[in-house]
C-alpha cells in the first residue's frame, strides 16, 4: 500500500504525462495496451459500464480481478507489477505464478514491454515535466 502513496502522490505529481494514473498518461496507455481484450473488472474506467471483464478468455498480458479498484488504482497496481517484474521479484519467465488478484505477462521475457519502452529511452522522464 505504500506503493500507492508513492505513485499517486509522488510520481504522478512529479511526472503526470508519464507516471500519472489518469487516462491518457504514458502509464495508463501502456496499461490499457497490456490489458488488451481482457477488459476491466470495475465500471470506474473511461469505458464505464462497457468495461467488460473477459479474463481468462482473453489474450491481454495484464488483468486485475478486484472490482473495487478504480482506473487510477489499476494504473498504480500495474506500475507496481511492472517494477516488481523489472526488478526480478517474479520468477523469470513465470507469468503463470499465483500472484494474488493479478497477472502480468510480458512478451518473451516476462517483462511488461509496453511500459519498459515508455521509460527506458533517453530523457523520457525529464521531457514529461
Amino acid at each position: 500500500e505504500a506503493f500507492h502513496l508513492l505513485t499517486d502522490v509522488g510520481y504522478a505529481g512529479a511526472y503526470p504525462k508519464i507516471l500519472g494514473t489518469q487516462a491518457g498518461s504514458a502509464l495508463s496507455l501502456a496499461m490499457t495496451e497490456s490489458v488488451g481484450n481482457c477488459g476491466y473488472n470495475t465500471p470506474e474506467t473511461p469505458l464505464g459500464k462497457y468495461a467488460r471483464f473477459a479474463y481468462p478468455n482473453c489474450t491481454g498480458t495484464y488483468h486485475y480481478w478486484d472490482p473495487s479498484c478504480s482506473f487510477s488504482c489499476l494504473a498504480t497496481e500495474y506500475l507496481h507489477h511492472v517494477v516488481a517484474s523489472y526488478n526480478g521479484e517474479y520468477a523469470w519467465g513465470r507469468a503463470d505464478l499465483d500472484v494474488p488478484n493479478t497477472s502480468l505477462c510480458g512478451r518473451e521475457d516476462g517483462r511488461a514491454q509496453e511500459w519498459e519502452n515508455c521509460v527506458t529511452g533517453p530523457g523520457q522522464l525529464e521531457r514529461s515535466r
